[in-house]
């Protein structure tokens, strides 16, 4: 599997954190060093560190693509809580499968799929 560099938002389920460093990806968890960090904060963090961020809060979506600002890529995991146990699963198969291609893409992570779509490059 490809060690990659992830910004996780404090929403994540610590366990997927935890499961992730243990898989050797350099992972900073919100939850512990930036807490109450506001979302666009966070973006740009993960743009001028190079990091994947990886959130659950959809309104991701609304400060990429309506207001265009820039991240190298994100992960979006929209798996219900009480569906916590596929959560890493889930995540793992899509690292696997696309590695560091995940830069440049905005995923979706659902208990059934997966959905990749193109960030838009900048002007």
């Amino acid at each position: 599997m490809t060690n990659l560099r992830w910004l996780a938002d404090e929403c994540i389920f610590g366990p997927v954190v935890k499961q992730l460093r243990q898989a050797g990806h350099d992972v900073v968890y919100a939850a512990e060093t930036l807490q109450q960090t506001a979302d666009t904060g966070l973006a740009d963090l993960a743009l001028s560190d190079g990091r994947l961020l990886l959130t659950e809060d959809k309104d991701f979506g609304e400060i990429i693509f309506r207001k265009k600002q820039r991240v190298p890529g994100i992960v979006l995991l929209r798996i219900p809580p009480e569906q916590s146990a596929l959560m890493w699963p889930r995540l793992e198969a899509v690292v696997q499968r696309h590695g560091a291609s995940l830069f440049g893409q905005y995923v979706v992570v659902t208990a059934t799929g997966t959905r990749v779509r193109p960030l838009a490059t900048p002007d």
